[in-house]
């Protein structure tokens, strides 16, 4: 089930807006349901953002900033009140769409129809917006991800995918779900392509014979996951 919530600081419009969101979502998703909060306070919105899969916010040019900072892998979608100058501004924040009164059902399933493409996505591809542009790149396909000076760097079976500025803490929440494991602090690896744990020089052998470090912080995590999922365990200390 999706959590979707509204802020706007007119609550009527709110009201009216969560009540179309809740009738139309069955139109974009027969599958999955969905539940609609209306949110009181940008306060709320901030403190609770991370709680929701989609928040269509009020005043983006004031509150959108703060909420992307809060929680990086919820969704976005802007309510206009006719201001469109300085969106540019805010791209940053991966907006799936504007909404401006009155808000017609088309441009609300516009919105939920880019929701639900995009998760769907995320369970195959994971995606990366790069110089404004969205690019996608196959779980299957990633043997990890590297952080260096700021910047994370998928490696592929094919080679080196492009950079782009993140927090590798920020990539291992968005995949959380997508079967990726940290094993340094620099390293986040696909369990698709693990082969082998070396328990003697703590670190894992994927795909291609590549060995990763495994640091002392994360190694009873790296251990138990990879105990559980069937993979071998070398140099039993």
């Amino acid at each position: 089930m999706w959590k979707i919530a509204v802020f706007d600081a007119d609550l009527t419009s709110a009201q009216r807006l969560a009540a179309r969101i809740g009738a139309l979502f069955t139109q974009v998703s027969s599958a999955l349901s969905c539940t609609v909060e209306i949110l009181p306070d940008v306060d709320t919105a901030t403190d609770q953002a991370a709680d929701f899969d989609l928040i269509f916010l009020g005043m983006p040019h004031t509150h959108a900033a703060a909420l992307r900072t809060a929680s990086r892998q919820t969704e976005l979608a802007f309510i206009l009140e006719g201001r469109t100058s300085g969106l540019e501004e805010l791209l940053w924040t991966r907006p799936l769409g504007c909404i401006l009164p009155p808000y017609d059902d088309e441009q609300i399933l516009s919105v939920l129809r880019q929701f639900t493409r995009y998760r769907n996505w995320e369970s195959t591809f994971f995606i990366v917006e790069n110089r404004q542009q969205l690019s996608r790149i196959r779980h299957d396909s990633i043997l990890y991800f590297e952080s260096k000076a700021k910047i994370v760097y998928p490696r592929l079976v094919t080679g080196t995918s492009e950079g782009f500025p993140a927090r590798l803490d920020i990539v291992e929440n968005r995949l959380a779900l997508h079967g990726y494991i940290r094993c340094h602090k620099s390293y986040l690896v696909n369990l698709r392509h693990v082969q082998m744990l070396d328990k003697k020089n703590r670190q894992i052998i994927i795909t291609g014979g590549i060995t990763i470090p495994v640091s002392k912080q994360n190694y009873v995590r790296v251990l138990s996951v990879i105990s559980q999922s069937g993979v071998s365990i070398a140099n039993e200390e």
